[in-house]
């Protein structure tokens, strides 16, 4: 499993561009390697032809996560996951048992913001 904020990762602020995304794409794909990606910052980036790893995956080695808490409000601690197909279930018999529920005033407010 490869770990990597693809946009202005802490401290240093540097975000990879679409060529060096895509290259990670293929090692991960060469090696049978995850990739987590945490795009956390991703709606602050200016560049609109910056994409996250995840549009460069066909092979479903990309699990995209992102925090609206930096963006919308620190308070609500709202994010979202997108993952291959294969870790569905697993994931969601992990979530249902480190939480019961998501509360609806959080889910709210992240379909609004969407």
């Amino acid at each position: 499993m490869f770990y990597t904020v693809s946009r202005f990762q802490h401290p240093t602020g540097y975000s990879y561009s679409n060529h060096e995304r895509k290259k990670i794409v293929e090692l991960a794909r060469k090696y049978d390697v995850y990739i987590i990606e945490d795009d956390y910052m991703g709606d602050l980036d200016t560049k609109r032809k910056a994409d996250p790893m995840f549009a460069y995956d066909p092979s479903g080695r990309v699990i995209y996560t992102k925090s609206f808490s930096k963006v919308l409000l620190p308070g609500l601690r709202l994010g979202m996951a997108v993952l291959p197909e294969a870790l569905l279930d697993d994931f969601a018999k992990a979530k249902f048992a480190a939480d019961v529920h998501t509360p609806v005033v959080t889910q709210g407010a992240l379909e609004i913001y969407l």
